[in-house]
């Protein structure tokens, strides 16, 4: 018997398909200021704190159904998108959601096919590099905005931030905007986690 907190989602999708998501094992990278024990204390958390990098991005991989990359680091999401991909992992990458204000535009398609996010073209360029194709999804959005992706360590509006060493860019964003591409991120993580057809609509 599920618990009343998800009550109205058996409702939708019925409880058999509730209890399958209960077992399901997701790697959420980039996460560490969103709380997810505060959401469902009864979630089974395991926190990494680790820099991502190529040395140990295909660690971090291990006994996982789907990855969820929510990383705002270039390097670092190449490196796990790669890895993911060698490993044929599902995974639901959300691009730049800073500088943007329309939640609008935000949509969802392969990787491959986005367009109008600079972080999206960088991430394209250096997985192609990498021989890495077709089957990531992406959430992203095609909103302009002013900006070109630099190395933080010479640029001189980068930030030390969080207690790190480590410089980098902190763009401005809206509440608003960062949620509803989590949404959109939740949304595509269903979708594949779920039997398909389960998360058509009706």
């Amino acid at each position: 018997m599920l618990d009343d907190q998800f009550l109205r989602l058996s409702r939708l999708i019925g409880e058999e398909n509730v209890e399958a998501l209960m077992a399901k094992r997701v790697t959420i990278a980039g996460i560490g200021a969103v709380g997810v024990r505060d959401i469902n204390p009864k979630c089974r958390v395991i926190a990494v704190d680790a820099y991502i990098s190529e040395d140990n991005a295909s660690q971090l991989l291990d006994d996982t159904d789907i990855l969820l990359d929510c990383i705002d680091t270039l390097d670092s999401k190449i490196a796990l998108l790669q890895a993911a991909y060698e490993r044929g992992i599902p995974t639901v990458s959300s691009m730049g959601a800073a500088l943007r204000r329309s939640i609008g535009l935000i949509r969802r398609a392969d990787l491959m096919d986005t367009f109008g996010c600079p972080l999206a073209r960088e991430v394209r360029s250096g997985l192609r590099k990498r021989g890495v194709g077709r089957g990531i999804e992406a959430v992203f959005s095609p909103e302009k905005v002013r900006f070109e992706y630099v190395d933080a360590e010479k640029d001189e509006k980068a930030e030390a931030v969080g207690g790190s060493d480590r410089r980098r860019m902190v763009l401005g964003s809206l509440p608003t905007v960062t949620a509803a591409f989590g949404m959109m991120v939740a949304e595509a993580a269903l979708s594949r986690l779920l039997p398909p057809g389960v998360m058509d609509p009706s």
